[in-house]
């Protein structure tokens, strides 16, 4: 699995423009399961559930989206 942080602001607007008005965008990530021989593996639309580790400043919120 390969977790890249999106720090591009062009794409972070376009993500925020997304949001309902009263939501904000924290971080953005792209997201990545890889074979073995490090090729991306296309997922069939299901539920899946990714922990990424917060950042320090992040943990007092109290809920995530």
């Amino acid at each position: 699995m390969v977790i890249d942080e999106i720090t591009d602001e062009v794409q972070i607007k376009s993500v925020q423009d997304l949001l309902k008005s009263n939501e904000t965008l924290i971080n953005l990530y792209d997201i990545n399961l890889l074979d073995g021989n490090n090729l991306v593996v296309k997922l069939e639309n299901g539920n899946y559930l990714i922990n990424i580790k917060l950042k320090d400043e992040l943990k007092n919120l109290k809920t995530y989206k």
